[in-house]
């Protein structure tokens, strides 16, 4: 499955779901003889080669990200009754008259005509799948089952434009605590759901026992308490699902008691989900205990509800390692942060964490990221927008890098003095680094949004922030800093900061015996004296006059 795992990694949603060229290497599919041959397959085309010429595993790896390739082709229930276990590929656009494949419609192993008869056609299939023939659902048809289906070791399942649905409460597919390695379910246009929500509804359900390259793609959830529910695993891919209208997360992966490995999530969508009151449930996604987590394009959209402040969030990764999200994003968010890394009092440390190109746009309540309790974090690049409280807000961490990143209208719940208020707010953190951000706050009359700081320091040690950009309109005269400090602060350099529309550059006291410094600042329009400071912050005077001047000139 090594093949089939780097493929699915390496699987952008930007390509349309397909894989590309540059994404697999003559070693991951050693028997095609061209990449140029899997790139035009997985574009969508008949391959112009002999599929039995290649790997299981790279068959599977194409199969499964695009089933569409071969649905027209499938097995039917007359081609069995003829004797036809394999359908004949066409005469033209492919290989080689008389080639045959391996997938077959689940109603050549059964009745559908009552919900019990469902259950046990659609699990004949599953079973009939673990030697590695792929089954197939109807187009068109809605499957009704009486009772959780057994997914298991091996299995080779694509839904097809079709549903497989029971009554509320149900979990679709149980593992029934026996450990599951290699299986592949992938949907083309296909659903998974409850006839009703409930708070024990699930797609995939597994709470014991550990599953092993389970690769879950292509399917819609809906009417369910969570998505995907899979606590152990060594290797979990979850790739271009939805998730509409569920009472909770569209995916909860990780269990405390036992520490997995090699999560991938790539592509999904969560719609309207973590709507459910109680508890701290979660919306695109909760990772938690896990080493080695990969995310990608993965978006949430309106999730949540504000009852749940500090308790939904669209990604939430607890006591991780080795994370990398890239360009995830959300809309619309409630009660929580777009994105949460934290550990708690006895959990171990979250390390080794890169959040590049995140994107959020709306999280009226709380944080647009918030990071607790970790060691190594980078922030690179992305837009963070209208956030209720702080842009970041990073405490007990250390080794922080910033970089790159936008933060538009911070702090909108706030109000001037409240102790969080700032587009960036670092609590208790040591080195860290803070460059090339911009910032740009807005503040209404009233004081209703936008009030604070743009950076704002408390008990933090080796610091280095450089090329700050900050603009602030207003429609009103509340007050407002570049730079707060409180608590014992040192060791901080600041310099090459450009901002407009402050009251004051810098405010505080470094609190700390070991002087800090600032110098090439240049501050514009400011209302106030542009910094009150202690006597131990130390500047350069050619820089005081060049902030002083350019203020007076304002």
């Amino acid at each position: 499955m090594d093949e089939l795992r780097n493929l699915a990694v390496a699987n952008l949603p930007s390509t349309g779901g397909f894989l590309t060229v540059d994404d697999v290497t003559a070693s991951d599919l050693p028997k095609v003889r061209t990449l140029e041959q899997v790139a035009d397959a997985v574009a969508g085309a008949l391959p112009p080669f002999d599929p039995s010429a290649m790997t299981d595993e790279a068959r599977d790896a194409l199969i499964a990200r695009s089933p569409e390739w071969l649905a027209a082709h499938r097995a039917t229930s007359a081609d069995i009754a003829a004797g036809l276990e394999l359908a004949a590929w066409p005469t033209t656009g492919g290989p080689a008259k008389g080639v045959r494949h391996t997938i077959r419609s689940v109603e050549s192993f059964g009745e559908t005509a009552t919900a019990a008869q469902t259950r046990a056609t659609l699990q004949a299939a599953i079973d009939a799948s673990v030697s590695g023939q792929w089954v197939m659902t109807s187009p068109g048809v809605t499957y009704t089952v009486d009772a959780s289906l057994v997914y298991k070791s091996g299995m080779r399942l694509i839904i097809d434009r079709s549903e497989i649905t029971a009554a509320a409460g149900t979990k679709i597919f149980h593992d029934n605590g026996v450990a599951v390695t290699d299986a592949i379910v992938t949907g083309f246009k296909g659903v998974v759901s409850n006839a009703s929500a409930s708070s024990t509804g699930y797609g995939f359900f597994s709470d014991t026992a550990i599953n092993t390259d389970v690769w879950i793609s292509g399917i819609e959830f809906k009417n369910l308490f969570r998505g995907v529910n899979i606590y152990r695993f060594a290797g979990l891919h979850i790739d271009n699902c939805i998730g509409r209208d569920l009472l909770s997360s569209l995916w909860a992966a990780g269990l405390v008691t036992n520490r997995s490995e090699d999560f991938y999530a790539n592509g999904n969508r969560a719609i309207n989900c973590g709507k459910f009151v109680p508890g701290a449930e979660n919306d695109i996604g909760f990772v938690a205990y896990c080493d080695t987590v990969r995310t990608r394009d993965n978006l949430s959209i309106n999730g949540g509800r504000s009852e749940n402040i500090n308790q939904v969030h669209s990604l939430y990764f607890r006591s991780c390692t080795d994370v990398e999200s890239r360009s995830d994003g959300g809309k619309g968010h409630l009660g929580g942060s777009f994105m949460h890394v934290s550990a708690e009092a006895s959990d171990a440390a979250c390390a080794d964490v890169d959040i590049i190109d995140a994107r959020a746009d709306s999280c009226p309540d709380y944080y647009a990221i918030r990071v607790t309790k970790t060691n190594r974090i980078r922030i690179i690049g992305g837009r963070l927008s209208r956030a209720g409280i702080n842009g970041m807000y990073i405490s007990n961490a250390n080794d922080v890098t910033i970089d790159g990143t936008t933060i538009v209208d911070a702090n909108r719940k706030g109000s001037s003095g409240a102790a969080l208020n700032a587009a960036i707010f670092l609590e208790t953190v040591d080195d860290y680094k803070v460059r090339n951000v911009s910032m740009y706050a807005r503040v209404k009359s009233g004081a209703i949004y936008g009030m604070g700081a743009g950076i704002r320091l408390s008990v933090c040690v080796n610091g280095s922030i450089e090329g700050v950009k900050f603009e602030r309109s207003t429609d009103g005269g509340a007050a407002y800093q570049l730079f707060v400090l409180s608590g014992t602060n040192g060791r901080v350099k600041i310099r090459g900061t450009r901002c407009t529309g402050l009251s004051q550059l810098f405010a505080g006291d470094s609190g700390a015996a070991e002087t800090s410094l600032f110098e090439d600042c240049v501050a514009t329009t400011m209302s106030g004296a542009w910094v009150a400071l202690a006597a131990n912050w130390t500047t350069y005077d050619v820089m005081y006059n060049t902030v002083q001047q350019v203020a007076a000139r304002a």
